[in-house]
């Protein structure tokens, strides 16, 4: 899923900065202007960011690490309760990894990586809404809340136009006919969308984009 690849590789990238940067220069050779000068002084990650990336499981499939990991966002999250990432995250562990059936509480912390993601004090994995209205709108989907999956969705699009293509969260390199996992987008949820609005413009929109993520070089040309 490329919602947690997001993660995963952001508190890697994190935890690794440190060990990357170095005092040695490149002696005779000449450096490029935006690495001239002395090097950047790493600024550690802070205590609340390193217990975030310890809630995240070794492995993602063994249940009890995925449970403990989600039991340490709690009470990140009660310490800390504008970390807009952690409420996506524990939503992702309970949607995404336990398969929850608590709609209602993944929902509201959606809602609340939403509303908090303008206030929170450490720096984005996300930039962009788009991957949280977009994941919103998923699991308004599988509960039949299609109408306000639609809208969450066209939201999610016009977070970042240019990037709109990349809003149904798949990893893989082909549409999938079903999806694989109950976060991510398929191409029979969009045909259904398009069978259920035929009158309303943006389930073709929606699926058109979904096609253009997978589309290859050849059709920026054609």
């Amino acid at each position: 899923m490329r919602l947690l690849r997001i993660l995963y590789a952001y508190f890697a990238v994190t935890s690794l900065a440190g060990y990357c940067q170095s005092s040695a220069r490149l002696g005779e050779v000449q450096e490029p202007p935006e690495l001239a000068g002395e090097p950047k002084k790493f600024t550690p990650p802070s205590k609340a960011m390193k217990q975030f990336a310890e809630a995240f499981p070794k492995d993602d499939k063994n249940i009890e690490q995925v449970r403990t990991g989600r039991d340490k966002l709690t009470k990140l999250l009660q310490e800390n309760p504008d970390y807009s990432d952690g409420f996506l995250t524990r939503a992702l562990f309970n949607r995404c990894m336990l398969g929850g059936d608590g709609t209602e509480e993944i929902l509201k912390d959606i809602d609340r990586a939403i509303s908090t993601h303008a206030t929170q004090k450490f720096p984005w994995a996300y930039e962009s809404l788009a991957d949280r209205y977009s994941f919103k709108a998923k699991v308004e989907f599988d509960t039949e809340q299609y109408q306000q999956a639609m809208d969450d969705l066209e939201t999610a699009m016009r977070q970042n136009i240019e990037n709109a293509a990349a809003i149904f969260n798949s990893g893989g390199t082909k549409p999938d006919a079903t999806s694989p996992n109950a976060c991510i987008w398929s191409l029979s949820n969009l045909d259904f969308l398009v069978q259920k609005f035929p009158k309303d413009y943006r389930t073709q929109l929606f699926r058109g984009l979904y096609f253009k993520f997978f589309c290859s070089v050849l059709c920026e040309v054609l």
